[in-house]
């Protein structure tokens, strides 16, 4: 098999399974809120405090990252402060609230994804983790 037909089966897998992990998740309500919502709160959770920062991890614009944060600011999920440094600067911060709701969707996640990482010895998941950091890092690398 050639390098194009080898990219060809891997974009058909990849596909497979992100639309099945996606059924998967979206499976159980998220409480309310949509895929987006709980990637960006997981984001300010795992330290990406700034709008700027948040809209380049979820690849989307300023604007649309402003929206989504009022909307969890809203729900009292996660709150915005000031900068000590920069006055002009927001900086993101999960609530309690955030993190509860937060858990118990891990917890469910967890849960529909078992079956996922079932047939997988601790090995076959490293490498996967592996080899999708790899890629992801490739992509950003200059040419």
């Amino acid at each position: 098999m050639d390098r194009n037909a080898k990219i060809d089966e891997l974009l058909a897998v990849f596909l497979q399974f992100k639309r099945h992990v996606r059924k998967q998740v979206t499976a159980h309500t998220h409480d309310g809120l949509t895929m987006a919502q709980s990637e960006l709160l997981l984001h300010v959770h795992n330290g990406c405090t700034r709008l700027s920062d948040i809209a380049i991890s979820q690849n989307i614009t300023p604007s649309a990252a402003t929206q989504q944060v009022r909307l969890l600011e809203a729900e009292g999920l996660i709150k915005r402060t000031r900068s000590n440094d920069d006055k002009r600067e927001q900086q993101l911060a999960i609530t309690a609230k955030g993190r509860k709701l937060l858990a118990k969707q891990r917890e469910q996640l967890h849960a529909k994804l078992r079956s996922y990482v079932e047939p997988l010895d601790d090995a076959d998941i490293d490498a996967f983790i592996r080899i999708m950091n790899k890629m992801i890092a490739g992509r950003h690398q200059p040419k």
